[in-house]
């Protein structure tokens, strides 16, 4: 990998087929990342000098660190992690990918305190890597992991697999922490919250379910999606954000134990627009059928 600085001349943004991007924490620079692994951090307020990076392959994963101090460059072979300061590799080893046990990665994540990496993709096998230690382990699954996330203390981390297999793994001793929570679907999405003991996974059947951490036991019904979900997040320890790929939000204020499962599963099919009648037929609902009966049923 090369820390030659190149002038913003030598890199205009409208000449690069960019596959990845990513900001500052601070919002001071931005890194771009193109189809032949030329990497590129910019400043975002000035136009002072900007470095460039070269990997051997189409950049897939561009990720700061939480606080901003280094960069991680992620190719179909390798991984790197630059000192943004100094514009210089780490005197790492860098993380290499057995293919065979990776398969095409997918994405790659830091922990919340940016003790770990952990890397992800078509293989049965994700890769935690401790980056202060320099240590790597694998985390062998039963089918291709989609997407990861973190608890906030960045203690464990939570695979979310294609066959529909939640896992939390431990990245202090790489061990699972709790039995497998399973959707019935392939994972998209998912998110820990606030405290840790509640989650939420996002099916490509269009539905989220939150579950208990402890036990893995369903907190919700399956809450009904108009489309695939793309992102999951907790607000609040009661309050769950998820955003789908054609950019529709829902909220969903977790339900205190006295509503009913029917009542909840009215309410969810109500919020994506339909209702089932006494004959098992799904009937669209009208903007302001819909209106009221939300009203209703949130009551």
């Amino acid at each position: 990998m090369s820390g030659k600085e190149k002038q913003a001349s030598d890199w205009p943004l409208k000449d690069q087929i960019v596959r990845a991007i990513s900001f500052a924490p601070d919002a001071s620079s931005i890194a771009t990342g193109d189809s032949k692994g030329n990497v590129v951090l910019r400043s975002l307020k000035s136009d002072g000098p900007l470095r460039s990076f070269t990997m051997s392959s189409a950049v897939i994963e561009l990720s700061f660190s939480p606080n901003g101090e280094l960069l991680l460059i992620v190719d179909s072979h390798a991984a790197r992690l630059i000192d943004v300061v100094q514009g210089q590799t780490l005197r790492l080893t860098p993380v290499e990918f057995d293919r065979d046990a990776l398969g095409d990665v997918l994405g790659a994540r830091f922990s919340p305190n940016g003790q770990f990496v952990v890397i992800y993709g078509t293989g049965n096998r994700t890769l935690a890597w401790d980056v202060l230690r320099g240590s790597r382990n694998i985390l062998q699954t039963n089918a291709q992991v989609n997407e990861i996330c973190f608890t906030n203390d960045s203690s464990q981390v939570l695979t979310m697999a294609q066959d529909g297999t939640a896992q939390i793994w431990s990245l202090l001793d790489v061990s699972p922490t709790h039995k497998s929570i399973k959707h019935p679907t392939s994972l998209t999405a998912g998110a820990f919250s606030p405290d840790g003991r509640s989650l939420v996974l996002c099916g490509d059947d269009d539905t989220a379910r939150v579950y208990q951490v402890d036990n893995g036991r369903p907190v919700t019904v399956r809450l009904h999606h108009n489309e695939r979900i793309r992102h999951a997040h907790f607000i609040s320890n009661t309050q769950v954000l998820t955003a789908t790929a054609g950019a529709e939000l829902y909220l969903t204020n977790l339900a205190p134990v006295e509503n009913s499962i029917e009542q909840l599963e009215t309410l969810s099919r109500a919020r994506c627009g339909y209702y089932i009648d006494a004959a098992g037929i799904k009937v669209s609902l009208t903007r302001s059928e819909l209106w009221r009966r939300c009203q209703a049923l949130e009551r």
